[in-house]
């Protein structure tokens, strides 16, 4: 066999393409093509001892994980997942090979520190809700950008959900928007309607109106009107009007600063879970939504007040001023030849 690795890579794509949704499975592709360039190259150059996952060793694991750490420097979660992939790939030609590199040298793969993200501060999300809504003698791209950013922060939505919009659900009467492509898409993925909060009405109104009668479903459309906007449109859309705020932030932010603001605001961890698509709170709390550090040391600092902890300010009666008794560990009075 003289690709080897595409051969079992293309099994695995077959095998496993309706795990993936439709969105997913492209860059899983490309992943496995890349990966099979790659040992390709580390074999021709004898740094492997096959390019075949059958044949593959534990020393040929180290060697590939060592290459992407040191020869590509990529980053411990793209590994992770070149890794898990390989991992598939190998099981799938009968080579438990990954498995068994992952226990008997558990320190050559890189570790996944996930943290939460920042989200804006209420002052940053009303700054730039503001500017949204100042869209006079903008250019049709410019308010495009204003209302694709206005909608991500009022109702986070993720990036494909943007894109897939569609005019007909989207409810400004009632503030809501029905969602009917979302991230999954139809293997994990479920539609749902999301709360809008009301500041994104008035640039919404004024873009709609800006994109009159095109024939097509899509709320955000390129200016031919053939179709949805593109991934890197809607991108280049959001940076334009950062940068013109003077603010560095993406959609990402956005969405998150949404779920934080649904928490501040007093929805339940589960009700903001609801609103994001989250299949498990764990998700929202861990990365979207938390209390926030003042608030909590504000609550602490009233529930810890001497008031609400029973303490009197001043001396009175029934208390009791420990500088007057002995210390604890006092040997005052102590005799050691006496025994209770």
């Amino acid at each position: 066999m003289r690709y080897p690795f595409r051969h079992y890579g293309l099994r695995f794509l077959k095998a496993y393409g309706g795990a993936y949704s439709d969105t997913s499975f492209p860059s899983i592709k490309r992943r496995v093509l890349l990966m099979a360039t790659q040992f390709e190259t580390l074999y021709s150059k004898s740094r492997i001892s096959s390019g075949d996952p059958s044949k593959l060793t534990v020393e040929d694991v180290l060697v590939y994980v060592s290459y992407l750490r040191k020869d590509l420097g990529l980053s411990a979660s793209y590994i992770s997942h070149m890794v898990g992939t390989l991992s598939r790939i190998c099981s799938m030609a009968g080579n438990n090979c990954v498995i068994r590199c992952r226990l008997e040298h558990p320190a050559a793969f890189p570790k996944r520190y996930s943290k939460r993200l920042s989200s804006l501060t209420k002052g940053d999300f009303d700054y730039i809700l503001t500017l949204c809504n100042s869209f006079e003698g903008v250019s049709f791209r410019m308010l495009r950008a204003r209302a694709i950013v206005a909608l991500s922060l009022c109702g986070g939505l993720r990036h494909i959900e943007l894109r897939y919009a569609k005019v007909h659900n989207l409810n400004l009467a009632d503030r809501t928007m029905y969602l009917d492509v979302v991230k999954g898409g139809k293997s994990y993925g479920s539609s749902r309607t999301v709360s809008l909060i009301p500041a994104c009405e008035s640039v919404l109104r004024a873009y709609i109106s800006s994109r009159g009668d095109i024939p097509t479903p899509y709320l955000f459309v390129s200016f031919s009107g053939s179709g949805p906007l593109s991934d890197n449109s809607i991108r280049e859309d959001v940076e334009i009007f950062s940068k013109s705020v003077g603010m560095d932030f993406d959609l990402r932010m956005c969405r998150r600063s949404y779920g934080q603001m649904a928490k501040d605001l007093g929805l339940t961890i589960e009700d903001v879970s609801v609103l994001l698509g989250h299949s498990s709170t764990k998700t929202t709390e861990a990365y979207y939504a938390r209390v926030r550090t003042d608030a909590v040391l504000e609550r602490a600092s009233e529930i810890f007040s001497e008031d609400r902890m029973g303490n009197e300010k001043s001396g009175g009666g029934g208390t009791c001023d420990r500088r007057d008794s002995n210390p604890v560990g006092s040997l005052e009075g102590y005799n050691p030849n006496q025994l209770d």
